[in-house]
């Protein structure tokens, strides 16, 4: 079995960890408290995508830069500042990818693109994970416990009317066909109240990311799924 299968099952793995995730959120969101399940499962997740693009680097080192003896170090490149990733991937005496720029260079320039340094706003799932995976403090979870919903009873503005109506988390503005209103505002057409609920669990964030867990853990599975899925094209070629 090749390291690339071997990061193909953890990608397929990775996928039905999410789906028990996902349960074991919704249980946490409803009983108000954080289960240990919950937590292991979200370090597991995290661990096995991170050693999914481990496998996928080992696999790159085999078949474009010569030989079957790995460096001491084969890590898939997460920097963020070029010079260093050259140095650290290419340049240095123990480099991995020392011969990746010449043998295939379309897949060095690839491996490029996913950077920081290069596309600084699609990268971001990239080095999340480095983080997830790297320190527990960054997977403690915190729940986000309030929410402002507004209910109205009459709500009237240019062509549309609202009657008994709640709004989730709204707190003021309405957007309308592209304008702003504030509903709260008294225009003798509008009868609203804002519901503070402050015991309820409405969701979970990674706390000291202050991002939102299970968005984040989706965009992670696809970031990596995205990077297995054009590899395997670079090795069919």
């Amino acid at each position: 079995m090749s390291s690339f299968t071997d990061a193909q099952y953890l990608l397929y793995d990775a996928g039905e960890q999410l789906k028990a995730i996902e349960k074991f959120y919704a249980e946490s969101i409803q009983e108000q408290n954080i289960s240990p399940a919950l937590n292991l499962k979200v370090k597991h997740y995290v661990e096995d995508l991170r050693s999914c693009l481990e496998y996928v680097a080992h696999h790159i080192h085999f078949v474009f830069c010569q030989g079957n003896e790995f460096p001491f170090k084969t890590q898939f490149p997460i920097f963020e500042h070029e010079d260093k990733m050259i140095r650290k991937m290419v340049a240095d005496r123990t480099a991995p990818f020392k011969e990746l720029p010449v043998n295939k260079p379309e897949l060095w320039d690839y491996l490029l693109s996913l950077q920081t340094f290069r596309n600084p706003e699609t990268a971001s799932w990239l080095y999340i994970l480095q983080d997830l995976s790297n320190s527990s403090k960054h997977r403690k979870l915190s729940p986000q416990r309030k929410q402002i919903d507004m209910f109205a009873r009459h709500l009237e503005f240019p062509g549309i009317t609202f009657k008994n109506c709640t709004f989730r988390g709204v707190k003021n503005n309405i957007q309308i066909n592209g304008v702003n209103y504030d509903p709260t505002v008294e225009n003798g057409l509008s009868s609203v109240a804002l519901v503070e609920d402050v015991d309820a669990w409405v969701s979970f964030v990674f706390e000291e990311l202050n991002i939102p867990v299970f968005p984040t853990l989706q965009d992670i599975l696809q970031g990596v799924a995205s990077v297995v899925d054009q590899i395997e094209e670079y090795l069919n070629e």
